[in-house]
């Protein structure tokens, strides 16, 4: 028999409350949920099957994570350095927001699976009365925002982490500039893709003033992090101009 049918019979006969596939043994055996212990293989094959989560919101993160650490990096590179002695106090900085960056970015890739999957969840519910119809329509109401404010909230983060990534670029270690670069597109990448997590779902919620003040941000989170990438270009061109 089909596991899928078990599953379906024990939800529907049981009336398991916020039931998830996810928490039967098996199932997080073959497919663990992202978290710190999962490596890298582990999590490719994840982003690479053919369930919906990890999808491209935890991606965003990740991305933004990987352009933190990349700040990071650049920071300890530049500090205690006699050359850059002017600068170790701002590194200093560097390297504390971006450590805490990456932490919030890694706490969102689990954020996003977990919030698209109550998603998932809440279009499942019964709505054969209109009591269940209308607790089905709150419940994925619910989700939907939570499910729109995860990415932001990753947009936010990757955005705060290009700023920095402008700064240790035209400040850090001229031998790791390259470096503070990368984390620059990674953020400017980073910003974008959660972005687009966030009007693809914002095209499933009432309109309203919420729902404008999210859509307000759009552009001036795009505006910030391209504005950092270019900032980190223009460090990366005059290093390499006097390396010449």
């Amino acid at each position: 028999m089909p596991q899928a049918a078990l599953l379906d019979a024990a939800e529907h006969h049981l009336r398991l409350e916020n039931f998830r596939r996810d928490q039967v043994l098996e199932i997080r055996m073959q497919h663990p949920p992202v978290s710190e212990g999962l490596t890298l293989g582990g999590l490719l094959g994840e982003i690479a099957s053919d369930k919906p989560t990890p999808g491209g919101g935890t991606v965003a993160a990740l991305t933004g994570a990987l352009a933190a650490a990349l700040v990071a990096m650049v920071g300890r590179l530049t500090v205690g350095r006699k050359k850059y002695a002017a600068v170790q106090g701002a590194m200093g900085a560097a390297i504390a927001e971006a450590e805490a960056l990456k932490a919030e970015l890694a706490g969102l890739m689990r954020t996003d699976s977990a919030a698209f999957e109550r998603v998932l969840f809440a279009m499942r519910m019964p709505q054969a009365s209109p009591a269940e119809a209308e607790a089905r329509e709150k419940a994925v109401l619910a989700a939907t925002w939570e499910a729109t404010r995860v990415p932001l909230a990753t947009a936010e983060a990757c955005a705060r982490v290009g700023d920095w990534a402008a700064r240790v670029a035209a400040t850090g270690n001229r031998n790791a500039v390259s470096d503070a670069a990368t984390a620059a597109a990674l953020a400017r990448a980073g910003v974008e893709s959660a972005l687009w997590n966030v009007e693809i779902n914002l095209q499933n919620l009432p309109d309203g003033a919420d729902k404008e003040d999210v859509r307000a941000r759009i552009p001036q989170l795009m505006r910030q992090s391209e504005q950092a990438l270019v900032e980190a270009r223009k460090a990366f061109g005059e290093a390499t101009e006097r390396t010449a």
